[in-house]
């Protein structure tokens, strides 16, 4: 039976940096955080009249944005392959990715990121890999 899927779920592509991911991750895949929300702020308090402390008053200064997802490691996998093989790589590769909500199609976050990964144990047959990406515009393309 058909996984029925919710209208929060993603759908991760990847491909070369530079162009547009297309290539979807559709197997061993779990847990898929685009990473919204997570811009940064300046604080710009004026200086207090000896009576009142000064309200914070803090302005945005950064768009930020850290996508995650986690895949469970299988051999033979040519995705996870792939995606170590160019978080391992020296000088390291970008690869663009592209987040796609299930449901309705809408692209969540979409651009060239680095690849940086963890794993609570060696990767090995059934464990789980978590793949954060950091955002780059070496390729030529700024991240949505």
């Amino acid at each position: 039976m058909a996984k029925k899927r919710v209208a929060w779920e993603f759908q991760v592509y990847y491909g070369a940096a530079g162009a547009t991911a297309g290539t979807l991750i559709d197997k061993n895949i779990v847990d898929v955080d685009p990473g919204g929300n997570q811009d940064e702020y300046v604080d710009l308090p004026t200086r207090g009249d000896g009576v009142t402390m000064p309200q914070q008053d803090e302005y945005p200064v950064k768009m930020a944005a850290t996508p995650k997802f986690s895949m469970t490691y299988h051999d033979g996998d040519t995705h996870m392959a792939a995606l170590l093989a160019a978080a391992d790589a020296n000088p390291r590769i970008g690869k663009a990715f592209k987040f796609v909500r299930h449901n309705g199609g809408a692209t969540a976050r979409d651009g060239d990121f680095w690849i940086r990964y963890s794993s609570p144990g060696p990767i090995a047959e059934g464990q789980v890999v978590e793949f954060e990406l950091h955002p780059t515009s070496a390729y030529g393309r700024a991240w949505t």
